[in-house]
């Protein structure tokens, strides 16, 4: 009797916490889809800003004190589309994209969010062994994770106290046993964060990164940030590694593969670019259901040369076609609206056209991902997206 009675209480306790774990998941969910609707009209938000500040750009020259002021401008526009992107991938509504990435310019413009965001009890210390060590992996991806690591040594430390980050290489030797934490021997990027928090019993070291594992109080974090560090680490070909001391503080070590011979990106001074008339003598059909920011690209388009005809969904869009004959370059979001998508309007005109381009944009893709779409190697472009990004795409698109 005693023995049933002891597997009756630990069954319920499993039941309990998968009920738990349950509604985290939900809470999670209906966090992410929230995060994500704001994300969405907040891009669209961004993009009439920042092609406004663009357009006004080009028509300004020799104004320096101007140029300064539309400079300042676009980076605080680029630090709002890094939100969204945080958000976004939250949400898990991002579509990722791996590319080459300067991680030590990446934490460095992370750095000023986290000092404004961590109160005087806490000592942020910043060591970069390089100007420049790549990798390649999503940004906002990266950027998430870091912070999740951040925020977790934060939390170690109640009262405050050191936090220190360190962006180095590492090579790891052919032979070397690490337990088979990392894939493969070679150079590596390495984001080190160490804090002097009270460290983890060492029988829950291996359980970190367990979803759903925490341990804070009831009610305090997710269980989720660690997991997903490590998910990410793996999905870059890499791995994550942790030491910790009880009462003596935690260290995670993000190693990330280290790319050798990759151009900067990321690089400032693009406030000005050289516009090239791609779309002279060219026809292109538009299909955006918000008003500002079809007419706000509609202004890039005819900048670019473009004779530029506009649509609010994907009838309309059909209709133009049909009064104006066929067209060079369709651009239009992947989410329509009413049951419409990009791909399907695309399909539809391509079947009577089938000598037009096409390019896709989104800011977030609902329920649907952009990479559930298959665009058939067409360029997507991410709201808020620059004059440059536009013009790069147009170019890839007719070019095909």
């Amino acid at each position: 009797r005693d023995g049933l009675e002891q597997k009756v209480e630990q069954r319920t306790a499993e039941v309990r916490k998968t009920q738990e774990m349950l509604l985290h998941a939900q809470k999670m969910d209906a966090i992410g889809q929230l995060a994500g609707g704001v994300a969405h009209d907040f891009n669209n938000l961004l993009s009439v800003l920042q092609g406004s500040l663009e357009l006004i750009t080009l028509r300004t020259s020799g104004d320096d004190e101007l140029a300064e002021l539309t400079d300042q401008a676009l980076a605080a526009l680029s630090r709002g589309t890094s939100l969204t992107k945080r958000m976004l991938s939250f949400s898990s509504q991002q579509t990722p994209r791996p590319r080459s990435t300067n991680v030590v310019g990446l934490i460095k413009g992370v750095e000023h969010l986290l000092r404004r965001s961590l109160s005087a009890e806490y000592t942020l210390t910043f060591s970069y062994a390089s100007e420049y060590l790549a990798s390649e992996v999503d940004p906002a991806q990266l950027e998430t994770a870091f912070i999740n690591l951040a925020l977790n040594a934060r939390d170690s430390m109640p009262k405050g106290g050191p936090l220190t980050v360190r962006v180095n290489r590492e090579s790891i030797p052919e032979g070397t046993v690490a337990a088979g934490r990392h894939p493969s021997a070679g150079q590596y990027v390495v984001i080190q964060v160490t804090d002097s928090g009270c460290g983890i019993d060492p029988a829950h070291l291996s359980d970190v990164f367990e979803p759903f594992f925490t341990t804070k109080p009831e009610g305090q974090g997710t269980g989720l940030g660690l997991s997903m560090v490590h998910g990410f680490a793996q999905q870059a070909n890499g791995f994550v590694d942790v030491q910790s001391n009880i009462d003596r503080g935690t260290s995670f070590r993000l190693y990330l593969p280290l790319l050798t011979s990759l151009q900067v990106v990321n690089g400032r001074g693009q406030s000005r670019p050289h516009i090239q008339p791609v779309g002279a003598g060219r026809t292109i059909l538009i299909v955006e259901d918000e008003a500002a920011v079809r007419t706000m690209t509609s202004m890039f388009l005819k900048t670019l040369g473009f004779t530029v005809h506009g649509a609010a969904n994907a009838n309309e869009a059909r209709d133009t076609v049909k009064r104006v004959g066929a067209i060079d370059v369709l651009l239009t979001d992947l989410i329509l609206g009413d049951g419409d998508d990009g791909l399907t309007l695309t399909e539809t005109l391509k079947s009577l056209h089938p000598a037009m381009k096409h390019i896709f944009m989104t800011g977030y893709a609902n329920e649907r991902s952009p990479s559930s779409f298959d665009t058939q190697g067409a360029p997507v472009l991410t709201k808020p997206f620059r004059l440059a990004s536009l013009e790069t795409a147009l170019t890839e698109a007719l070019n095909r």
